[in-house]
Order: C-alpha cells, then sequence, then structure tokens
C-alpha cells in the first residue's frame, strides 16, 4: 500500500514477519485490522466520557461497555500488528495444501475469554435473576471460549471433540438469556422486556450461529483463508460490542434503573448515598467527630474486682460514750500474752 501524509504505509508484516505459518495474514487484512482497531478505540473514548456525564451511582452499565471495548482494542492492536499468534497445522487442506501450518491467533480468545464476562453481566443484571444462576451464565460464556481456544490449538481431528462440547456450553448459556433472565426482565415492567428480548436474538445470532460457522470455516474446516476469517470474525464483533453495547447503554438509559437495585454507592452521615442526585456536596465532607469519653480498657479474668457483700446498716449511736477508757476497749484490758522468744519490736500504726 502506498504511504500517504494521512495513510502511512502498513509495514506491520515486515516488523513483525509471520515466520513458520505458510497460511497467514496479508497487508490488506492487517490494514483493515487497523482500521477496526480505530473504530473500536472511538467508540470506547466516546463512551468512557459519555460515562462522566452520568450519575456515578448509575455508572456500572457504562463501566461494563468501557472495560469490554478496552479489551476488544487491545486484542485488535495485537492481531493488526500480526502478533499474539501460533502456527497450527491444519486438518484438511481446502483453501491450501493439507498438513500446513496455519496462522492462530489466540489473542482474539483470550479477548473473548475476558471480555463475554462484561457482555453476560449487563443481560443478566438487568434482570431479577438470582446470584446463582447469573454466575453460571458467566462460567458458561468463559467455558464456551476457552474450548473453542483449546480446539484451535489442537492440528488433529480431535479438535471437534473441543468445538462440540463449545457448542452444548453456548446453547445452555443461550438457554438463560432466552427463558429466565428475558422472562425475568419482563416482570420488571416498563420496556426491560423488549430490551431483554432484543439482546437475546443477538446472542443468539451471533454468538449461537455465526461464530461456530466463522469457526468451522477458518480454525476447524480451513475453507477460508485467514483476512477472510478476520473480516467474518470483525463483522460479527463490531455489530455485537461496539453496535449492540452502546444501543443496549441508550435504551437502558431511558428506563429506571432503580428496580434493579444496583445503585453504586455508600451510605452516608446524612441518610444519603453517594453519587446520587439525591446526596447533598456536605456527604463527601469529612464528617465532625464528637468528642467521646475516656473508654475503661476491660479488665481480665485476674483483674476482676473481689466480690463485696453489702455492709450491715448499722442504727445510729444513741448510747453515750463509756467513761472508762479500759471498759470502752476489752483488748486494752486483758492484752495477749506473748513469749519472750517471740517478742519483737512493735511500732505504733
Amino acid at each position: 500500500m502506498p504511504a500517504t501524509p494521512l495513510l502511512p504505509r502498513n509495514d506491520a508484516l515486515e516488523l513483525n514477519p509471520p515466520t513458520g505459518a505458510d497460511i497467514h495474514l496479508t497487508t490488506p487484512g492487517s490494514s483493515f485490522l487497523w482500521a477496526m482497531f480505530a473504530l473500536v478505540l472511538f467508540v470506547d473514548l466516546a463512551v468512557a466520557v459519555w460515562t462522566t456525564r452520568v450519575v456515578r451511582a448509575s455508572r456500572v452499565w457504562h463501566h461494563f461497555v468501557v472495560i469490554n471495548l478496552s479489551i476488544m482494542a487491545v486484542a485488535y492492536f495485537s492481531m493488526a500488528s500480526d502478533l499474539g499468534w501460533t502456527p497450527v497445522r491444519t486438518e484438511f487442506g481446502h483453501y491450501q495444501g493439507e498438513g500446513l501450518p496455519r496462522q492462530i491467533f489466540w489473542v482474539r480468545y483470550v479477548d473473548w475469554i475476558l471480555s463475554v464476562i462484561f457482555l453476560v453481566l449487563p443481560a443478566t443484571l438487568a434482570s431479577p435473576l438470582n446470584l446463582g444462576d447469573t454466575l453460571a451464565a458467566v462460567f458458561l460464556a468463559v467455558l464456551t471460549y476457552t474450548l473453542r481456544l483449546v480446539g484451535a490449538l489442537t492440528p488433529s481431528t480431535y479438535k471437534w471433540g473441543f468445538f462440540t462440547m463449545s457448542l452444548a456450553s453456548s446453547w445452555a448459556l443461550l438457554g438463560y438469556l432466552v427463558l429466565p433472565v428475558r422472562r425475568g426482565a419482563a416482570t420488571l415492567g416498563g420496556d426491560y422486556g423488549r430490551l431483554s428480548a432484543l439482546f437475546a436474538g443477538s446472542a443468539v445470532l451471533f454468538l449461537g450461529v455465526l461464530h461456530p460457522i466463522c469457526w468451522a470455516l477458518a480454525e476447524g474446516g480451513n475453507v477460508i483463508s485467514v483476512t477472510s476469517e478476520m473480516v467474518f470474525y470483525a463483522v460479527i464483533d463490531v455489530l455485537l460490542r461496539p453496535v449492540g453495547l452502546t444501543f443496549f447503554l441508550y435504551r437502558l438509559g431511558a428506563l429506571d434503573t432503580r428496580v434493579l437495585g444496583l445503585t453504586a454507592g455508600k451510605y452516608t452521615l446524612d441518610g444519603g448515598v453517594a453519587g446520587t442526585l439525591e446526596h447533598s456536596e456536605k456527604a463527601f465532607r469529612m464528617p465532625h467527630v464528637p468528642h467521646f469519653p475516656k473508654v475503661v480498657p476491660r479488665r481480665g479474668k485476674h483483674d476482676e474486682a473481689p466480690a463485696t457483700t453489702p455492709a450491715a446498716t448499722t442504727p445510729a449511736a444513741t448510747t453515750p460514750v463509756a467513761a472508762n477508757p479500759v471498759a470502752a476497749n476489752p483488748v486494752a484490758a486483758n492484752p495477749p500474752r506473748l513469749s519472750g522468744a517471740t517478742v519483737h519490736e512493735q511500732t505504733p500504726a
């Protein structure tokens, strides 16, 4: 591709040559991936700016999209640079000769294993699905693309075993999205039911149909080239994630998300929740800490004061004091006898 002031020459394959792979990405394919990277990065930054204009307690949905698109941008940067791949010998020779090493971009599967979590969570949290079913849906999503990665890296026919298991887990995931998630969202009122149905239909089309077809034609059956594989996957990714998730955010912004109970914030001393519209600015200030009296440390079991019995009440003295001091003090009248061997010098107290 000739270099221009606005479009510099793409030398990614010269700097990072596909050494060891006979079936590899071409320069036009790399240029297409650079365009996809720019598109994803632009949408990612736009949603990040959008997030700053949303009430702090309601930004959780925008954070999901920003995280998802950030992971996707890193993956497309790697693939456009011809990085993040390994050669794997093909089982079939439909596109080129059988047994030739083909580029398998494992970075794409790392992208999907991480980002599919933040693709499933918005759908499950936008419905009254319980925590157990939410964790099960996330696990099935991660398991699906982990099995696809292992299958893509397997050169023998055993790859189709991993592919079959990934199909089972993906359709179990779609069962969660279509049945309990959609039905639960419909009970919330408003447009939650229609929004969940639209999301579930998109997931069935892209995750349940188009993704397996692309895998079977590319990594599995070696029917299409690596560049065609990149275009196929990129169309699915862009329609489902930058376009689909942004539309999801737009529709969700018109709904009352307080019914979901996902307000992010901490209760403060003034009774409000930090980050909400009803919360005043004074909640963010350091509150005045009142003076508490000194706390007496607890005694140990050996430091307990001995139990005392209440003293007997004595009536007021009404008898006159005896005039004879000896009669008043019988001890003084009869002092104890001390032997000479035990007599010690006694000092008055």
